[in-house]
C-alpha cells in the first residue's frame, strides 16, 4: 500500500444516470458547492428518454469540470457499464461514485481527502452516509459501523457475505488504480456494488472507516423509490440468487444463512417459478437441500401461488419449520 503522494489530488466523481432529470440537478448542485475544488465530475447517461441531456448540458456549460458522456451502444445497459465507462474516461488519482439522486455535503470532498492524507496506508476509505427521506434530512445512518476492536476489512467482508450492505457505493473514497483493476460486473442486474466491494475485499485491500467524522453524503429514500423496488422485485430476487451462486461456501456460516434467508424469505413467497428453479440449481450445485427439503420447498411455493399458506390448518407453518432445520 502506498501513501498519498499529492495532498491536493484530483478526485473523479462518477455519476451514472437514467431518467433522473427531476433529481440530477440537485445532485450536481451539491458537487458545485464543494469546498474542495480539485475535482472532475463525469455523468454517464444510460440512455435516458426524458430531458436529462438538456438539464445536464446546462451544468456542463456552467462549469467545465462537469462532463457529459453517453453509454456506448456496444456496452450493456446498466449502472455497472456506466460506472466502468466513467472510470475509463476519468483522469483523477482518486474516485468517488455518486448515484444521480444522492447528495454531497459541501465539505464532503475536503473531509475525505484530509482523512485520506492522515491515513495514507490504506487502499480505500469509508465514510458515513445518512438518509434523505422524502426530501427531509434525517439522522438515520446508512452504514453498519465496525466495532472498534475489529479488523475492518474482515468485518466488511463478513457483512457482505451475510447479504448485508454495510456501506453503499457512495460511501468510499477509492484509489483510482483499484477501481480500474477491479471494475463492476456489467452482467449483474442489481447488487453490482456489493459484488464490487466484496471482490475488492477478497483481494485483501485494506480500508479504514471515518467513525469519528460526521456523515458527508445523503442516500435518498422516497415513495417513488419504494414503488420502483416493488416493480422490479423479480430482478432483485434474481440478483440475490446470482450473488449467492458466485459466493456461496458450505463452510461459511454467513453464506449458509444468507441462502436460507433468501430462499425462504424471498424466493418461495415472492419469486416466479423460473426463479425458484434458478435457486434450486444453486442449491443442487452446492448440495444445500436434501431431496425431502426440495419437495417441501416446492409444496410451499405452490401454497404461496394459490394463497393456501394463509389458510389455517394447511400445515404451511410445519413445512416451513422443517425446511429451516
Amino acid at each position: 500500500m502506498e501513501k498519498l503522494q499529492n495532498i491536493n489530488p484530483l478526485v473523479s466523481i462518477i455519476i451514472p444516470t437514467y431518467n433522473r432529470a427531476h433529481l440530477i440537478g440537485e445532485t450536481l448542485d451539491s458537487v458545485l458547492v464543494q469546498t474542495y475544488t480539485n475535482w472532475e465530475c463525469i455523468v454517464v447517461d444510460d440512455g435516458s428518454t426524458d430531458n436529462s441531456e438538456e438539464i445536464i448540458g446546462k451544468y456542463v456549460k456552467k462549469n467545465g469540470r462537469i462532463l457529459y458522456e453517453k453509454r456506448p451502444a456496444n456496452k450493456l445497459k446498466g449502472p455497472s457499464s456506466c460506472r466502468n465507462y466513467g472510470v475509463e474516461k476519468s483522469v483523477g488519482e482518486y474516485v468517488i461514485f455518486l448515484d444521480s439522486d444522492d447528495i454531497l455535503e459541501p465539505f464532503c470532498l475536503e473531509q475525505r481527502i484530509d482523512f485520506a492524507n492522515y491515513n495514507g496506508n490504506f487502499d480505500f476509505w469509508v465514510f458515513k452516509m445518512n438518509i434523505l427521506a422524502d426530501n427531509k434530512i434525517t439522522e438515520r445512518l446508512c452504514n453498519i459501523i465496525p466495532p472498534k476492536e475489529s479488523e475492518e476489512s474482515i468485518f466488511y467482508k463478513k457483512e457482505f457475505l451475510k447479504g448485508n450492505y454495510p456501506f453503499t457505493v457512495t460511501a468510499p473514497l477509492w484509489r483510482a488504480r483499484i477501481v480500474k483493476e477491479s471494475g463492476f460486473d456489467e452482467g449483474m442486474i442489481r447488487l453490482e456494488d456489493p459484488d464490487f466491494h466484496l471482490r475488492v475485499l477478497q483481494k485483501n485491500y485494506k480500508c479504514i472507516t471515518a467513525n469519528d467524522l460526521p456523515h458527508d453524503t445523503y442516500y435518498r429514500v422516497d415513495n417513488s423509490k419504494a414503488q420502483q423496488l416493488n416493480s422490479v422485485l423479480n430482478d432483485i430476487i434474481e440478483s440475490h440468487i446470482s450473488f449467492l451462486n458466485k459466493y456461496y461456501d458450505r463452510e461459511n456460516e454467513d453464506t449458509v444463512l444468507y441462502f436460507d434467508r433468501t430462499f425462504r424469505g424471498l424466493v418461495i413467497p415472492n419469486g416466479s417459478i423460473k426463479l425458484y428453479f434458478k435457486a434450486i440449481a444453486v442449491a443442487k450445485k452446492y448440495k444445500i437441500l436434501t431431496l425431502k427439503k426440495t419437495v417441501i420447498s416446492f409444496i410451499m411455493l405452490v401454497y404461496n401461488r394459490f394463497n393456501l399458506h394463509k389458510i389455517r390448518g394447511t400445515g404451511y407453518t410445519k413445512l416451513n419449520s422443517i425446511l429451516r432445520k
